[in-house]
C-alpha cells in the first residue's frame, strides 16, 4: 500500500498533538505527512480549522490574537511551502499524471468509502443505534434530508469509469465493479445510509464533526481512480474522534476488524491477488 502507512502515522501524530493543543508539534508532524504523501495537505487545512474552532472563542484581546498567530504560523508555513511546490511542480501529482489528473472532482471514492466503512466497522454501526436515534430526535429534518440525500446519491451517483479499475486481480476493483451494478447498490443502499448517519452520530463534536466531514470530502474528491486506501486517513481519524462504545461492542469491533485483517492477509499471501 505504498507510502500510506507512514503518511497515516504522521497524520495521527499530528492529531494527537492537536488534541494536546501543541500546535507547533502538530505542524511538524503534518509537514512530514505532506512530504510523504502530498495529498495529506488537506489534513493541514483540517488542523487549521480545528484551531479556529477551539481557540476562536477565547480571542478577546490583542495579546490573544498575537498568541494565536504565533501558534498557527507553522501551519501557515506548511501551506505556503505546499503552494510553492504546486507552482514549481506544475500540479499536485508526481509520476503518472494521466492516471491522476487534477482537472476535476469525482464522487466515486466518497461513496466507496461509505461502503468500506459499513463493512469494516459493522459492529460499531449496530451499536450506534441509540446515538443515531438521539441525533434524529434532536435534528429530525436535517437527519431525514441527510439520509435521503445519501441514499439517492449512492444509488444514482456511483460509477466506475477509470481504466485502472477494470484491471483483474484486485479486490477493490472487484468490489467497485460489483457496486457498479444498480441492483447491488440498491441492495446495500439502506445499510450504507445508516453507516453514514452512525459515523456522524458517534463523532458528535459539533463543528469539529463537520470539519472532519468536509476534510474527508475534500481529500477524496480529486481522485478519479477508486481505491480504498485513499480513505485510510479519514477512517482512522474517525476511530480517534468517535465516542467510545460500551466494552462489549468495542471488543466485538476489535475482533471483527482483526478477522478482516486475517482474511485479507490470507487472500493476498499467494501473491496472485491484491487488495
Amino acid at each position: 500500500i505504498y507510502t500510506d502507512p507512514l503518511g497515516l502515522a504522521f497524520v495521527l501524530f499530528a492529531a494527537w498533538a492537536a488534541e494536546a493543543r501543541r500546535w507547533w508539534l502538530a505542524a511538524l508532524f503534518i509537514a512530514c505527512a505532506v512530504a510523504v504523501r502530498q495529498t495529506q495537505i488537506v489534513w493541514a487545512l483540517w488542523l487549521l480549522a480545528l484551531y479556529a474552532i477551539r481557540e476562536a472563542p477565547v480571542l478577546r484581546t490583542r495579546a490573544d490574537w498575537l498568541r494565536a498567530l504565533s501558534a498557527i504560523a507553522p501551519l501557515g508555513l506548511v501551506l505556503a511551502a505546499f503552494a510553492v511546490f504546486v507552482v514549481v511542480n506544475g500540479g499536485v501529482a508526481i509520476g503518472d499524471r494521466n492516471a491522476h489528473p487534477g482537472d476535476g472532482l469525482h464522487d466515486g471514492n466518497i461513496l466507496f468509502l461509505l461502503f468500506v466503512a459499513l463493512v469494516i466497522f459493522l459492529p460499531a454501526h449496530v451499536a450506534a443505534a441509540p446515538a443515531v436515534v438521539a441525533m434524529a430526535r434532536r435534528h429530525p429534518l436535517a437527519c431525514t434530508a441527510g439520509a435521503i440525500g445519501v441514499f439517492v446519491w449512492f444509488v444514482a451517483g456511483f460509477e466506475v469509469d477509470h481504466l485502472f479499475n477494470m484491471l483483474p486481480g484486485h479486490l477493490h476493483n472487484d468490489v467497485a465493479l460489483w457496486l457498479a451494478r444498480l441492483e447491488n447498490r440498491v441492495l446495500v443502499a439502506v445499510p450504507v445510509t445508516w453507516a453514514a448517519l452512525s459515523m456522524v452520530a458517534l463523532v458528535d463534536r459539533g463543528r469539529e464533526t463537520w470539519a472532519w466531514v468536509a476534510a474527508t470530502l475534500v481529500s477524496l474528491a480529486p481522485h478519479w481512480m477508486i481505491e480504498h486506501r485513499y480513505g485510510i486517513v479519514a477512517l482512522a481519524l474517525w476511530q480517534v474522534l468517535r465516542r467510545p462504545l460500551d466494552p462489549a461492542a468495542e471488543w466485538m469491533l476489535a475482533i471483527w476488524v482483526a478477522g478482516w485483517g486475517v482474511a485479507m492477509l490470507h487472500l493476498i499471501r499467494p501473491g496472485t491477488y491484491f487488495l
